[in-house]
């Protein structure tokens, strides 16, 4: 009977190890896809900025 809950007790600390490691895995996954995504996004709006700024620059009357 004890060794039933030593083994028990062994499977779920493996088990939640397991999760812990899957769900840091997925955060900093979750991260990476965020700073990227942070990234192109930022780009992009600069390079519309960039845009927008040369248009009114060679606007006639500016």
């Amino acid at each position: 009977m004890h060794e039933t809950i030593n083994k028990n007790e062994k499977v779920d600390k493996t088990t939640r190890l397991k999760y812990v490691g899957i769900s840091n895995l997925l955060f900093i996954l979750g991260l990476l896809i965020m700073l990227t995504f942070f990234l192109i996004f930022t780009i992009v709006f600069a390079l519309a900025i960039w845009a927008w700024s040369g248009i009114f620059m060679y606007v006639p009357g500016h």
